[in-house]
């Protein structure tokens, strides 16, 4: 749809690149559409271009740990991160659509039925689970930096989908406490402080 609601996609949607079964979608810096395919065999991720055209191959990306895929989320280097909710893990692919991530995807860290995902400014996954009601933190190399059991507490209940904010605050949505938890300062800051930006003259840069 146009910013005015115009539909500009065909009455059909834009479809091919692996569309099968769609759950989650995000959009890269590029204006090109990432799409976590959560039915079909294998499961996929589909890249279309702004203009609605096909990037990935016919059954989409695959590979690097890609089961079930529930959400998809871009960092600052236009590599895509997916959660696998059926091996409790996450996956990650390049912008070009190659695997970073191992076969079995990243482990760890707490990562339990892993609902959604979302970037900070360092590059960082945050990670929603709906399993341990917890969540988990993984380094942009993939290696976990939450505990086992995840980071736990402020009434984390039912966590279905999670953001990060300017200032660094991990925002969880918990459907079972019909509830918001706020982790205060728990990743890096999306946009540079205002502080630090005022001195270096950044106002509004990524760290």
């Amino acid at each position: 749809f146009s910013n005015g609601g115009t539909a500009i996609s065909p009455v059909t949607g834009y479809q091919g690149g692996g569309i099968f079964g769609p759950v989650a979608i995000a959009v890269d810096a590029s204006g090109s559409v990432w799409v976590a395919n959560t039915k079909g065999a294998p499961n996929s991720v589909t890249k279309l271009t702004s203009a609605g055209q096909p990037i990935s191959p016919l059954n989409g990306f695959t590979g690097g740990g890609i089961q079930n895929p529930f959400s998809i989320a871009i960092d600052n280097g236009g590599n895509a991160w997916v959660v696998d909710f059926g091996t409790n893990s996450i996956s990650k692919l390049t912008t070009n659509g190659d695997t970073v991530s191992p076969s079995t995807g990243y482990k760890g860290g707490g990562l339990s039925l892993p609902f959604s995902i979302a970037i900070d400014g360092g590059g960082n996954a945050w990670i929603a689970n709906s399993g341990l009601f917890s969540v988990s933190e993984f380094a942009n190399n993939g290696s976990p930096l939450s505990p086992a059991t995840g980071f736990q507490g402020g009434l984390i209940n039912g966590p279905q989908a999670i953001a990060v904010d300017g200032s660094g605050n991990v925002w969880i949505a918990n459907s079972d406490d019909i509830s918001v938890t706020e982790f205060v300062g728990a990743s890096v800051p999306v946009a540079t402080p205002i502080a630090a930006g005022v001195k270096n003259n950044t106002l509004g840069a990524r760290p």
